[in-house]
């Protein structure tokens, strides 16, 4: 590629290309990285990155600039990464967020080295909650919407004498905050398959539970090597459809206009109708609710409706799979349970009486059962 014949840096932006060849072109060697950088000198600069419309983007816009000028400014931090002639990979894995705007389709573009696509997501923007001892086999508990690791407090406690237990806060929930720029479900995949991978932790087992039975699905397509077992409860593998996607939209409306008939609602639609005469229970849903910030829960929605369609790989899955759903479950019924279990090889159905969407909240007691039992038919050494 002749990076000489942009004759501006807003076209190089707007063919999409400049970002690519810098990034892609030269982690790989293709070409040295003092050539590059020579050629892009009095181009590429903070204020020509600005200019070219990515005004909302001041931090990642910045954070370019930077990679761009290793070779002009040494006092920088991320001049440690530049060895040799070519960029180091250290350069690029050391960047939190990596992404350019795309004048031309006005969205999200980035680079394609097998592992992301457009933005990074970096394991520094979840808060990670954990309980019991490091060197015992991993438990990852994954939140429903809309709710934070803090439902599976019950769970952890639980578990916590046998196993490590570790729960991730996604960005926009709990304690983790949201990132600078719109977040996808795939940015929930990314930050979760990264903080596996940093802290080393690669063959644990996953429990997801609705959204984070999504996640799940999601991320042992991506990484089946990090996965020793699968718990999926209250989930499926179908993404949105059109309707559901507009009920998204709805809800972002709702929570707008009232957040209390939101939540209201929410308790409605989520527990099952024996769970709704359970004061206790309730408190405890609106406390973990009420952890969760307006555009936490809008940010969920959005995200949620940009899920991919999981059904395709199901007969991919090679580890032991257990599915839990509640017997008064409207959200995810039954059905969709079945369908997981008919096309995920030697998986086991589980069904937990008087309990609706959150089964581990409605029944903890049936459901921690449940759990134990399917932990133990699993090697964990």
């Amino acid at each position: 590629m002749n990076v000489n014949r942009f004759r501006n840096l807003d076209e190089a932006f707007d063919t999409s290309t400049l970002y690519y060849y810098c990034l892609q072109s030269l982690a790989v060697g293709a070409e040295p990285a003092n050539d590059c950088l020579e050629k892009f000198k009095n181009v590429v600069t903070p204020d020509a990155v600005i200019s070219a419309g990515l005004e909302q983007s001041y931090m990642i816009a910045y954070r370019i600039s930077r990679l761009m000028f290793t070779k002009y400014h040494p006092d920088l931090k991320y001049s440690r990464a530049y060895t040799g002639r070519f960029l180091s990979w250290t350069l690029i894995h050391e960047l939190e967020f990596i992404a350019i705007s795309s004048l031309s389709l006005n969205g999200w573009v980035g680079y394609d080295l097998g592992i992301h696509r457009g933005v990074i997501m970096s394991s520094k923007a979840l808060k990670i909650h954990t309980m019991g001892k490091r060197e015992n086999p991993v438990l990852l508990f994954l939140h429903a919407f809309p709710f934070s690791a803090n439902m599976w407090n019950e769970q952890m406690q639980h578990f916590s004498e046998q196993y490590y237990c570790v729960a991730p806060d996604l960005p926009g929930f709990g304690e983790s905050a949201l990132p600078g720029f719109p977040v996808t479900f795939e940015h929930y995949v990314d930050a979760v398959l990264n903080y596996l991978k940093e802290s080393k932790i690669d063959r644990a087992v996953w429990c997801g539970l609705s959204m984070g039975g999504y996640l799940a699905l999601r991320m042992i397509e991506r990484a089946p090597e990090l996965c020793r077992a699968l718990i999926l409860c209250d989930t499926k593998g179908a993404p949105d459809n059109n309707e559901a996607k507009i009920k998204r939209w709805d809800g972002i409306k709702a929570l707008q206009n009232n957040r209390s008939e939101f939540v209201a609602k929410q308790w409605q639609t989520l527990v099952g109708e024996t769970s709704r005469k359970n004061i206790q229970l309730k408190t405890r849903f609106e406390e973990l609710i009420a952890k969760v910030s307006d555009s936490g829960i809008s940010s969920g929605l959005v995200a949620l409706a940009t899920r991919t369609d999981s059904m395709q790989m199901l007969n991919k899955i090679r580890v032991s799979t257990l599915i839990i759903v509640g017997d008064e479950d409207k959200v995810t019924p039954r059905a969709d349970a079945e369908a997981l279990s008919e096309n995920i090889a030697g998986a086991k159905l589980k069904t937990i009486s008087h309990a609706g969407h959150i089964s581990n909240l409605e029944n903890p007691a049936s459901f921690n059962k449940i759990v134990v039992e399917f932990l133990s038919t699993i090697k964990t050494k």
